[in-house]
């Protein structure tokens, strides 16, 4: 998520600088920032939606942790982890 901040701060930095290139009558150079400015920002916002956390089903036994599950879906390792708690207490 850090790379995408960075690329969105960047691009605003580089769209500012367009701005003013471009209002002290520096068209060419105000009119590349802009567009690269533009497109910085337009990537970062693509990065950052496409960034998804990963959940991971984590159990604990007597011979330590073990990572038993990862999926991006959090549905599904609730659901996960609800039917191991389940189990549990069926088993009692």
């Amino acid at each position: 998520m850090a790379g995408a901040g960075c690329l969105l701060a960047f691009g605003a930095f580089v769209l500012l600088g367009g701005l003013v290139s471009f209002s002290t009558g520096a068209k060419g150079a105000g009119a590349f920032a802009l567009l690269f400015g533009g497109a910085a920002v337009a990537l970062g916002i693509m990065i950052a939606r496409s960034l998804k956390h990963t959940y991971i089903v984590l159990l604990r036994t007597s011979n330590g942790e073990v990572k038993a599950l990862r999926s991006k879906d959090s549905e599904y390792i609730n659901a996960v982890v609800q039917a191991l708690n389940d189990a549990i207490v069926a088993r009692g």
